[in-house]
């Protein structure tokens, strides 16, 4: 028996950077491998390959430092790994105490990028992109699964962060504080879009609890709350399934707020300030 997992693949200029978890399962030869994949964008070439281990990879994030290209890539051993995007050398890892079962989100500031991540018990994770040093760390409820989404809101950098204890928190990326947090009515496993209702900067996310919710970036008081449909099986769990997460895009001129739900359905709302 043969298993494999891919991440959603990075594309940096003429490059694309592929995590791979693999396993060969039979009784006799078992084997489990974790490599970075580096494919040239025009050819499909192999232009190099990293292990990183025999566990799972999830999807790489990259920054620029010092003018070259860091990959970083985040693993359920429990460490993050800064690579050079050109040559796939390992530069750093830093490694935490627990599982860690998010992509890394960079959040780009004048001193440098920060990377975080969120572990499996709760701890979350601020670390300088260009040592592999620990910026800051937060105990938050629960797991969280998505790295989150970052923008600047009233001049400031901030880092929205959902998480399974219902909250969705909103962080302050350079101090390493937790400046609010939002509560739903059941776990959050969708990643938040950053976007502006009525010209101010808002998060839009789901719940499990089947709520739509939007909230003011800089203050966490909701705007508003849009009811979904229900999941079509009977039950739910929150394991590592992929929920589904919005988008938000420009057409013809006009935002568009994209959900797809697990009720089978897409939502588009043509007017954020009125769902």
């Amino acid at each position: 028996v043969f298993d494999a997992v891919t991440t959603s693949p990075l594309l940096l200029g003429d490059r694309i950077y592929i995590p791979v978890w693999y396993a060969d399962n039979r009784p006799f030869r078992p084997r489990q491998k974790s490599e970075v994949v580096c494919l040239d964008a025009k050819t499909g070439a192999i232009l190099w390959r990293t292990a990183l281990g025999s566990s799972n990879l999830f999807s790489a994030a990259s920054a620029v430092c010092d003018g070259k290209d860091i990959l970083y890539v985040t693993s359920a051993d429990g460490n993050l790994y800064g690579m050079s995007a050109d040559t796939g050398a390992l530069l750093w890892k830093f490694t935490t105490c627990m599982d860690v079962n998010s992509s890394p989100a960079v959040v780009r500031l004048p001193d440098g990028p920060i990377v975080c991540f969120g572990t499996i018990f709760g701890l979350y994770y601020g670390i300088n992109g260009r040592t592999g040093d620990k910026a800051w760390v937060l105990k938050l409820g629960l797991n969280s699964i998505y790295p989150g989404a970052c923008g600047l809101v009233d001049g400031r950098m901030l880092l929205f962060v959902p998480n399974f204890d219902r909250h969705l928190y909103c962080i302050d990326p350079q101090a390493g504080e937790i400046l609010w947090r939002f509560a739903t009515g059941k776990y959050i496993a969708s990643c938040p879009v950053l976007t502006k209702i009525s010209g101010r900067p808002a998060v839009v996310f789901p719940s499990l609890d089947n709520i739509l919710y939007a909230v003011d970036a800089s203050t966490g008081a909701e705007l508003w709350r849009y009811q979904l449909g229900d999941k079509l099986w009977a039950y739910d769990t929150r394991g590592l399934t992929l929920w589904p997460s919005p988008s938000c895009i420009s057409y013809e001129g006009k935002p568009l707020l994209i959900v797809p739900w697990y009720d089978g359905n897409i939502y588009a709302f043509s007017d954020p300030s009125q769902p």
